[in-house]
């Protein structure tokens, strides 16, 4: 967290614009029971990333959740390594 504004809401709009490899990054919230298959699916639909991406931001288990913010981060820490440093 940066002051009292987590990572995640900080960096929101690089975040949207900059991740890639999406699919990873589910992959890891699925495994840690953040989404639901469903959810998964209906994400992996989305046209492209940023549409991916502002999905995942805006559900409520991320977006209403310090510990879902915090299970996003440490995925895009993994699959995001240089765009995270970027960031940080």
């Amino acid at each position: 967290m940066v002051g009292d504004e987590h990572f995640i809401e900080k960096h929101h709009i690089e975040l949207i614009q900059r991740v890639r490899n999406v699919g990873a990054v589910l992959d890891r919230l699925l495994n840690k029971k953040i989404i639901s298959q469903e959810i998964y699916s209906e994400i992996l639909r989305k046209p492209n990333s940023m549409a991916q991406m502002r999905e995942i931001l805006g559900h409520g288990n991320i977006h209403g959740s310090p510990e879902g913010k915090d299970i996003l981060y440490e995925a895009l820490v993994e699959e995001e390594s240089f765009l995270m440093g970027d960031l940080v």
